[in-house]
């Protein structure tokens, strides 16, 4: 397992990161959504579903 981002070494698929901010004096929280596609471990693509052969 990667000690970088913790997604096993041959992983295949789509990974999902949530970031939620809280700007403390308003109060108010700003969630940010990342996609990333992985195909054996390795990036895959940005911006749209990885196809696995």
């Amino acid at each position: 397992m990667s000690e970088k981002n913790g997604i096993p070494d041959n992983f295949s698929g789509v990974v999902e990161f949530k970031f939620i901010e809280t700007d403390f004096a308003t109060g108010k929280e700003k969630g940010v959504i990342y996609i990333k596609h992985y195909r054996n471990g390795l990036l895959h693509r940005e911006d749209g579903p990885a196809i696995l052969l």
